[in-house]
């Protein structure tokens, strides 16, 4: 929907976050991976590369080294 958003001028591409999945209360198994606690294995239902990559894009653009 963001995507849609951006694409219609209604937002503007530099205030979206986007690449990152919604971490659900109900699994804080993603809410850790995607601040980097890896330490838990990966549930059998979980995919770890998009998460991998909404975190990597988000590391290149707001987190300096």
């Amino acid at each position: 929907m963001l995507d849609r958003l951006i694409q219609e001028r209604v937002l503007k591409p530099d205030r979206v976050i986007g690449g990152m999945l919604h971490p659900s209360g109900n699994c804080t198994y993603r809410i850790n991976y995607l601040i980097g606690d890896r330490s838990a294995p990966v549930p059998h239902a979980t995919n770890p590369v998009p998460y991998d990559q909404g975190r990597r894009a988000f590391r290149e653009r707001f987190v300096t080294a």
